[in-house]
Order: C-alpha cells, then structure tokens, then sequence
C-alpha cells in the first residue's frame, strides 16, 4: 500500500518545481493554524524533506551551469582554484580572469 502523499519523505523523482509546489501548499496549511497537532507534524515532516529535495537539485544545477560556464570560457579561472599546481595540465592553459564585481553579477543573474 502506498503511503500517503503528505507523511515522510519525497521519492528521488521528485522534481524541483513539484517540490517548490507542495512545499508552498504545506506553509500555507501550516499558517493557517487549524491543523490538528498530529497533522501538523506529518505536514512539518514533509515539508523538511521537501526543502531538502529542492536544495539538493538547486546544489545540481549550479554545478552544471559552473560547468558549463568554465567549458564555454575555455578553462576560467575559479577561487577554488587559486591555488593549483603550476605544473597541471589546466594551469597551462591561458586563463580568464573576471573583475570581482562581474563574477558575482553572473551568479547573481543565473539564481
């Protein structure tokens, strides 16, 4: 028997927008204030769970869009990668560097 949509967790299928959905639905029923304390835990419970889910395929996204922006730029220059080995293959490439303002503007335009 399957369990009932608002108790546990969400399945791995969830996607983000369905996650964002429900998640909406469950504050405003929590808000609402007439929920029986049984309830409001279940709804608490499966609210916490869709929270996860939608930082876990936000976390995903941003990746590949890092991704895509380093392969499109031809190998840009990260914080993270400040401190790389010289010798590596990714170092002998000729690298791109933004101003501090305008890498945060990207980032800021894709979220």
């Amino acid at each position: 028997m399957a369990r009932p949509r608002t108790a546990g967790t969400p399945d791995s299928e969830t996607t983000f927008e369905q996650a964002m959905n429900e998640l909406e639905e469950i504050v405003h029923q929590l808000e609402d204030g007439t929920l029986p304390l049984d309830q409001l835990v279940e709804k608490y419970e499966r609210g916490s769970g869709l929270l996860k889910v939608c930082r876990q395929r936000l976390d995903a996204a941003q990746q590949r869009i890092e991704t895509i922006t380093r392969n499109a730029a031809g190998g840009v220059e990260l914080e993270s990668a400040a401190g790389a080995d010289p010798a590596s293959p990714a170092s002998k490439s000729p690298r791109k560097t933004a101003s501090p303002d305008h890498a945060h503007s990207d980032e800021i335009r894709l979220f």
